[in-house]
């Protein structure tokens, strides 16, 4: 499916156990977590994903038939591609095209793509990410065929026979030249329905359609759209969704979150080097109410999320799944209820996790077993009940202070964890 235009997220595929070759990359609107990092797909020998907003970790399963991942090397990790396993993660495919020209003066298309990747270079695992080929990218070679202006390889035949008594007259063309189609105008609308439902943006009652009518109307955003910058149209909706649902309008409108500027010149956020927003801390900015939208998980990549000491309420949204990158995410002192979302799991980067002093409720569900980097873990003064989930939390090899007080959880913490367990409380 390389070079087209799918969105959302991959489905789990475990079923396919015979496929060898899987091409999704160039497709920017596909993004979220591999699902199980393909485990299952158990003859897989070839993956391309590059050119994606896909994260994550491909699993150790694939080892030992896979012999080629070309992936974003910051932003999926590839568990095979070690000098050990001998599986190269290369900078930069090549294609090959057909050497047989389709018409004259037409250059033929790629008629598919080779049945084993080039030689990498020696290095087995890229240290940045890669670059990666366009639909611009010229062919590798050449096919070779005439041009308008070769010389012809023989002179033309004599006409034999004797010439028309009659004139010839001149035939004026019937009409005049076909105008080259003019490029379709596109719309805020066609992008962010990539990433969000019309029948959020339609209804102007809610903070997406708020968000969405601020797009439209904000020039910073509109040269973005016009630079084909999707990504920052998407993140800039996104933002303004979570103002807007956060009481930003009476709450703390002065903090120039819907400023006609780069959105990463806000004070309360921070941007990494591609420009995406990596950081926002509204700790204990007074009039943050309201509630967490589902659009948080647009922001993929966040690596920090503190809203600490406001008085946001109602649920944490599943969405937070898609925040593959997420470090510190900070809900402690608020009014939030309901469970901890399973979603959680895919936050295999977490340092801290804090949700201290809300109203959380439920069994505390099995989502450590992939945060072995997790070192703070604060859920007391909740409404936690049930068994703790022991079996899932024997992996948290880095965990230092875990907190579980002023809640009706019972069982048994893993003794996995003495070796660096530092505070329980």
């Amino acid at each position: 499916f390389t070079l087209n235009k799918l969105t959302g997220t991959v489905p789990p595929i475990p079923a396919l156990s015979q496929l060898t070759f899987l091409d999704i990359r160039d497709n920017e609107q596909l993004r979220g977590p591999l699902p199980d990092g393909f485990a299952g797909l158990d003859s897989l020998k070839q993956v391309y994903l590059f050119g994606t907003e896909l994260t994550g970790t491909l699993s150790t399963d694939l080892c030992d038939t896979l012999e080629t991942a070309w992936i974003d090397c910051g932003d999926i990790e590839c568990g095979c591609c070690t000098a050990n396993n001998d599986v190269p993660c290369p900078s930069e495919p090549s294609y090959a095209p057909s050497a047989t020209p389709t018409a004259r003066g037409a250059t033929p298309k790629p008629t598919g793509f080779p049945t084993r990747a080039p030689t990498p270079p020696p290095t087995v695992f890229a240290t940045s990410p890669p670059t990666h080929p366009t639909a611009t990218n010229p062919p590798t070679a050449k096919p070779t065929h005439p041009t308008a202006t070769d010389p012809p390889t023989a002179k033309p035949t004599q006409a034999t026979s004797p010439p028309s008594p009659f004139p010839t007259v001149g035939v004026a063309p019937t009409n005049s030249p076909t105008p080259a189609p003019t490029p379709p105008t596109r719309s805020f609308r066609d992008v962010i329905l990539q990433a969000s439902s019309a029948s959020s943006i339609d209804n102007s009652g809610t903070p997406a359609g708020k968000a969405f009518n601020w797009l439209e109307g904000d020039s910073f955003s509109q040269t973005q759209l016009n630079s084909n910058n999707d990504v920052s149209v998407v993140q800039r909706f996104a933002m303004a969704t979570l103002f807007f649902a956060m009481n930003g309008e009476s709450g703390w409108n002065n903090r120039g979150w819907l400023n006609d500027s780069n959105e990463c010149d806000v004070s309360d956020l921070q941007c990494n080097g591609s420009g995406q927003i990596s950081s926002i801390n509204l700790r204990s900015v007074g009039g943050v109410a309201g509630s967490l939208p589902d659009e948080i998980g647009l922001l993929t990549g966040l690596t920090v999320f503190d809203i600490a000491r406001n008085d946001v309420s109602g649920r944490i949204p599943t969405h937070v799944g898609r925040l593959t990158r997420m470090q510190e995410f900070e809900l402690f002192e608020n009014n939030f209820n309901g469970p901890l979302p399973d979603q959680l799991s895919s936050l295999v980067e977490l340092r801290r996790l804090a949700v201290t002093l809300n109203s959380l409720e439920g069994k505390i569900p099995s989502i450590f077993d992939g945060m072995t980097k997790l070192t703070f873990l604060d859920l007391r003064d909740n409404n936690f009940a049930g068994e703790l989930p022991s079996g899932s939390m024997a992996n948290m090899d880095s965990l230092k202070e875990i907190y579980l007080f002023n809640t009706d959880v019972s069982g048994t913490v893993p003794t996995e964890l003495c070796d660096t367990l530092e505070n329980a409380w």
